[in-house]
């Protein structure tokens, strides 16, 4: 969106099949606010039957679109090829090539987010 995030206010469920772990949260949903004055809505689950599963869906004012790009029948194919993908990347950065995919920036970013998501739930 080019928008960073404002505030943000996360809640996290654990998990039914690994209690004897402690809370081991399972699924988790993040409310947040853009600079833009959009509202952003997260939602993170590690536990599905039917296999790994990624998808993003907008809601705008004009309209809606969804989009699957990982589906649980294509799931491993799709987990092996990105690795394979991260590996040639890597080498090829590591032997002079251009840096591709995120940059320690977007690492920065998403770490920045997560502490802050974690230290407004913790608050709670």
């Amino acid at each position: 969106t080019g928008s960073n995030f404002t505030h943000l206010f996360a809640l996290a469920a654990p998990s039914g099949v690994a209690l004897e772990a402690g809370f081991d949260p399972d699924s988790a949903q993040v409310l947040a606010s853009l600079s833009s004055g959009a509202v952003a809505l997260v939602s993170l689950g590690r536990f599905y039957a039917d296999g790994d599963m990624a998808r993003v869906e907008v809601f705008g004012t004009h309209d809606h679109v969804l989009l699957e790009f990982l589906k649980p029948e294509d799931g491993e194919r799709a987990q092996l090829e990105a690795l394979r993908r991260q590996a040639s990347a890597f080498a090829e950065f590591t032997t002079g090539g251009a840096c591709q995919g995120a940059t320690v920036y977007d690492a920065i970013a998403a770490l920045e987010a997560a502490a802050t998501a974690t230290a407004q739930t913790s608050a709670t």
